[in-house]
């Protein structure tokens, strides 16, 4: 059972008053520390090392714990723990953690009090010492890092090599960007921490990665730093500076080409493009990424400021151009432009064909035109009928085509779009894929496919209503 001080009081005059002899003490906490000193030996320069100092209550009542402080040179000494305030009697215990931190090579020392409610030693003390003995050292190289030359919208990679040469291990507790640091630097591996470093190989030294990637906001001179902190007593705050230069990348541009007729010989012009920095001269490189179907165009020359090619087919051509300039530098996004190949005509069908040996028939009717009608039917055979303003090209016996009908102001009506398998000139497999495009305007407004396998089939491909345009797929196959 555990008294307080008043209570034992009040039993002593209770006692009296009865004319008890009987003899009663005083119960008080009585404190007792262990170890009596902290001794932290020897340490390493900056590396924190810790030791705890245990209290004991060894007398009958709690003790209060009312103040621990330390006094000593530079503040080596530190309390990490929370200060206990009450310890109970009878052998309770509460520990405090001390942490020694040598700034230098060099002894210290210091004292620990203790106030308490322990009447025979209110202000217990502990004496502390210990040794700075050894100390790391950083070496970072290179030291300032200079990236170069970088080309914008590309990303140059170098590394800084932290080397641990002192006579203790090293202890890295940060690696970070310094404030300000330009955000073309970012880091390139793991910068966790804290690591150790030992002062021996091996593995007395660690790699850290940097990319530099500068974009067209980045300075032409950018800037920033790598903070480290480590326990070298010498720098413990290290600012390593970075830097880099930014070559702009040059910008392509395309002349507009607009709209040219079919068959028009086109030059395509990059002369606008140029070098905010003047690395000139410039490299081209062009290329054609989409024509029509059955276009046999191609660029004269892809590496010239202005090269040629013959828009052989209605439809749009389109082209993208990528310019470098004297330093190996290329334009970030290349440059886009569309030719658009437009008929003279207002109407225009095109027929096209994949099995070479095949002869197909493209047939286009008048309102009301009857199939192979010299005056209502435009085809190979009849160039020019008699009786609707239609043109036809001449009859392609063999494939792939094209052949194709045009009216430059057709009359008001419904016209008829028709695919006649003539003959397969005896080919081992007579199945072909018939591809038809109406263009209206120079636009392609419908494309259709059909796969015809016997000579004598017909296909009827579409209507074409004008002036309203309205192009309506058919889609029957008959005969063969």
């Amino acid at each position: 059972m555990r008294f307080s001080r008043s209570a034992v009081a009040l039993a002593a005059l209770a006692a009296g008053a009865l004319g008890c002899r009987t003899k009663l003490e005083q119960v008080d906490p009585k404190l007792a520390l262990s170890p009596a000193a902290l001794d932290f030996g020897s340490v390493p320069v900056l590396q924190p090392k810790p030791l705890s100092l245990t209290l004991t209550d060894e007398g009958g009542a709690d003790l209060t714990v009312s103040r621990i402080s330390i006094a000593s040179d530079g503040g080596v000494f530190t309390i990490a723990s929370a200060t206990p305030t009450d310890v109970a009697a009878g052998g309770g215990t509460a520990t405090v953690t001390v942490v020694f931190t040598a700034p230098a090579e060099q002894g210290y020392s210091g004292t620990l009090t203790i106030a308490s409610d322990d009447p025979t030693s209110p202000l217990a003390t502990v004496a502390l010492t210990g040794t700075g003995s050894t100390r790391g050292a950083l070496v970072v190289s290179p030291n300032p890092l200079d990236f170069g030359q970088v080309g914008e919208g590309t990303t140059q990679l170098e590394q800084l090599t932290l080397s641990s040469v002192g006579t203790a291990p090293l202890l890295v507790s940060s690696i970070a960007l310094g404030p300000g640091t330009d955000p073309a630097f970012q880091f390139a591996s793991s910068t966790k921490t804290p690591v150790t470093l030992p002062n021996a190989p091996p593995g007395d030294s660690a790699q850290i990665a940097l990319r530099f990637s500068p974009t067209a906001s980045t300075p032409t001179v950018a800037q920033g730093s790598v903070i480290i902190q480590s326990t070298d007593p010498s720098q413990p705050t290290l600012s390593v500076p970075l830097k880099g230069e930014t070559i702009f990348a040059p910008i392509a541009e395309i002349a507009d080409a607009g709209t040219v007729a079919v068959g028009a010989q086109v030059t395509l012009d990059g002369s606008g493009s140029h070098d905010p920095g003047g690395h000139t001269p410039l490299a081209y490189a062009w290329a054609m990424t989409r024509k029509p179907l059955g276009s046999n165009a191609a660029l004269s020359d892809p590496a010239v400021v202005q090269p040629s090619l013959l828009a052989d087919q209605p439809g749009s051509y389109d082209f993208e151009l990528a310019v470098t300039n004297s330093l190996g530098v290329q334009s970030v996004t290349p440059a886009y432009a569309s030719i658009l190949a437009r008929p003279a005509e207002d109407l225009y069908v095109e027929m096209i064909w994949d099995n070479d040996p095949v002869d197909m028939d493209l047939h286009f009717l008048a309102p009301n035109g009857q199939l192979d009608s010299t005056a209502s039917d435009c085809n190979g055979n009849n160039q020019n009928p008699s009786g609707f303003s239609a043109v036809c090209s001449d009859d392609h016996l063999v494939g792939p085509g094209p052949e194709w009908a045009k009216d430059v102001t057709p009359s008001p009506g419904s016209y008829t779009v028709d695919v006649v398998y003539y003959s397969s000139h005896g080919v081992a497999n007579p199945a072909t894929n018939v591809t038809v495009r109406v263009y209206v305007y120079g636009v392609v407004q419908a494309q259709l496919t059909q796969q015809l396998t016997l000579a004598g089939q017909i296909w009827s491909v579409a209507t074409i209503d004008w002036p309203s345009a309205t192009i309506t797929p058919l889609g029957t196959v008959q005969g063969g």
